[in-house]
């Protein structure tokens, strides 16, 4: 087989391929790897199935615009991302809609170096629902005759069974969210 060179054709081909990469370069069209969020550590790396546990997540390639954080198939709330260079997250776990056992923690993050980090088993939600507790009070008196409807704001009310001013039950309660129950307050 005998090859031939067109006297300059060489050249030519060098030069449009040199044009082709110096205005690409110019143009700012250059691709740019993504980083792969890393993890160091999942502190805790468990908790309740009902969520709400704060989570603190170390590793590497957090930066950009805050990340998204997913526990199973369930979006973390409250992300917020510290450090410089960004190494912390903070976030807060979903509630599980698969029951107790573990979960992968998945890290997306955005920008020009998007990209995913997966902790395979990261999380283990536990069987044990998160015991309620109570943030406010609202009147926080009323007559010794009672019946006085008082509402009650706390985390995790939905597990609520009973509702008792001091030791005496209240004549009646609603669990109206996860965050208020409404009680009528006994005689006493």
């Amino acid at each position: 087989m005998e090859t031939r060179v067109v006297k300059g054709q060489s050249f030519w081909r060098i030069l449009i391929v040199l044009c082709l990469v110096v205005s690409t370069l110019w143009m700012g069209v250059v691709p740019v790897a993504a980083d792969t969020p890393t993890f160091t550590s999942i502190i805790p790396n468990s908790g309740p199935i009902s969520g709400g546990t704060t989570v603190t997540i170390t590793g590497t390639a957090y930066g950009g615009p805050t990340p998204s954080v997913t526990f199973g198939a369930n979006a973390a709330t409250g992300v917020t991302v510290t450090g410089s260079p960004p190494s912390v997250i903070t976030c807060i776990t979903p509630s599980s809609t698969t029951g107790a056992g573990a979960v992968d923690v998945t890290i997306t993050t955005y920008g020009a170096k998007a990209g995913v980090g997966v902790k395979t088993n990261g999380f283990t939600y536990t069987g044990v629902t998160a015991l309620p507790s109570v943030t406010g009070i609202s009147p926080t008196t009323g007559t010794v005759s009672g019946g006085t409807s008082v509402t009650i704001t706390g985390d995790n009310l939905t597990a609520a069974s009973a509702v008792k001013f001091g030791t005496i039950a209240a004549a009646s309660f609603i669990v109206n969210s996860n965050t208020q129950i409404t009680a009528t307050s006994p005689a006493g």
